[in-house]
């Protein structure tokens, strides 16, 4: 996906800005990427190398009770009204040609069924 994350701090920082809070959404708990790419070679190396002041990164939910909850509370729902998986599990992601991401929705798809 773009802009790749170093493409966009470069483009701020050109722009002006010089305070970054990096928030992977992608992520539910620290591990490698979080901790070496983002920590290290984002808030550490880039923020020296563009002339950054400060990059950080939010936490991970990891194991918060809030999250912990938030979880419980799906696969309860789930549970309650005999549903494998949501409705957009089984969609794919806007303007996606991934093969692969086809095939996999498809086996779910009838794996639900």
């Amino acid at each position: 996906l773009e802009p790749f994350t170093e493409d966009a701090i470069k483009g701020y920082v050109k722009q002006g800005k010089k305070n970054f809070i990096l928030v992977p959404i992608a992520f539910v708990n620290e591990h490698i990427e979080t901790l070496h790419e983002l920590d290290i070679e984002y808030c550490q190396e880039l923020a020296h190398e563009v002339g950054a002041e400060k990059i950080g990164r939010a936490a991970a939910p990891n194991d918060h009770p809030l999250f912990i909850d938030a979880l419980t509370d799906v696969v309860k729902h789930h549970l309650s009204n005999g549903s494998t998986v949501g409705p957009k599990f089984l969609l794919r992601c806007p303007a996606c040609v991934n093969q692969k991401c086809s095939v996999s929705k498809q086996w779910f798809k009838e794996l639900c069924n």
